[in-house]
């Protein structure tokens, strides 16, 4: 057997038998079938690109013809821009003359009313004291308030002493309160 196999594996390969007429014939046919299929796959993938860039060409077109006319319309804003920013700079220019003269003004009054100034400083540190002394007394009254024990409560008893100092500064209505709250 192992032979028989040496044999087969020894003899040489025999070329293939020749085409007949009719074969070569379908197989040109085939292959020309084949050509003519390509050709028109190229020739369809040809005219859709070229419609696809002429389509392309078209929005690039119009996006130029847009792009130019905003172009044209910023340019147009950017003069009348220029023009707004000429008045404004004529008009900042007599606003600052009328600050100047103002100005002038105003530092001769500050010089004539010092006296005046001097009068008022006194008056609002006297406002001052006087508010401190009122916001002292309700906090106090508040702190009196709200202790929960009256008798031997050190807290309430400051607290009533504050408001006794400054009783003067209270309201009708806190003061109304803080005689509730000696009444107790």
């Amino acid at each position: 057997m192992d032979e028989e196999k040496k044999n087969q594996n020894q003899e040489p390969a025999q070329p293939p038998a020749p085409l007949s007429d009719a074969r070569k014939a379908a197989l040109l046919r085939y292959m020309a079938i084949l050509f003519a299929v390509a050709f028109l796959l190229v020739l369809l993938s040809l005219i859709l690109q070229t419609h696809s860039s002429k389509s392309t060409i078209s929005e690039l077109s119009a996006a130029s013809t847009s792009a130019l006319d905003n172009a044209v319309k910023l340019q147009e804003q950017n003069r009348t821009l220029q023009e707004e920013k000429r008045q404004l700079q004529d008009e900042l220019d007599e606003l600052q003359k009328k600050l100047d003269e103002e100005t002038a003004l105003n530092e001769q009054l500050l010089a004539a009313s010092q006296d005046e100034e001097k009068d008022a400083k006194q008056e609002l540190r006297d406002k001052e004291q006087e508010l401190e002394h009122t916001r002292m007394a309700y906090e106090a009254l508040l702190t009196a308030m709200n202790c929960d024990t009256r008798e031997g409560n050190v807290t309430f008893s400051r607290a009533m002493e504050t408001v006794a100092r400054y009783v003067d500064c209270l309201s009708e209505e806190a003061l109304a309160e803080y005689e509730k709250l000696q009444e107790q």
